[in-house]
């Protein structure tokens, strides 16, 4: 599903965290490499209750996020043109991504996935060269390149 669907309309928003000004959404200092990125696309069942559902999921692992020791930054979007949802994040090493992922709201969270999503994509990598904030657009190739490899 993920490249069957070019998402003309994506909206994002700023990066948010302890390594962006909460004012302007720029990094505060240029990233320093290695570190983690992290990104989920995902497509909702349309039926009403999944939505709530999900929201409510949703709204509570954003809440937590923020609260994370290792994390650097965090952005979310959608497309509606496309229907889905995504995460992209930025931690400083990959025990910190999966503390996150292995508790609290967003454990909670998974099992959801498989009732309320049609489908669901996530990936991760460890950036090594660029002190950048990674684009949408690395985020969607890398996560073209892990559905290819079958992961």
């Amino acid at each position: 599903m993920l490249i069957a669907c070019e998402e003309i309309d994506l909206a994002v928003s700023p990066f948010a965290g302890p390594g962006f000004d909460p004012d302007t959404g720029e990094l505060l200092a240029p990233l320093q490499p290695p570190y983690i990125v992290a990104t989920t696309i995902g497509w909702p069942k349309p039926e009403p209750q999944y939505f709530e559902e999900l929201g409510m999921h949703s709204e509570a692992v954003v809440g937590e996020i923020f609260a994370n020791e290792g994390l650097i930054g965090a952005s979310f979007g959608g497309s509606e043109a496309c229907g889905n949802a995504r995460t992209l994040s930025i931690w400083a090493d990959e025990e910190a991504l999966m503390d996150f992922v292995f508790s609290g709201a967003h454990l909670a969270a998974m099992p959801i996935v498989a009732t309320s999503m049609l489908s669901w994509e996530t990936t991760h990598w460890t950036e090594t060269e660029s002190p950048e904030i990674p684009t949408w657009d690395t985020a969607t190739q890398k996560l073209i390149e892990a559905h290819a490899e079958g992961n």
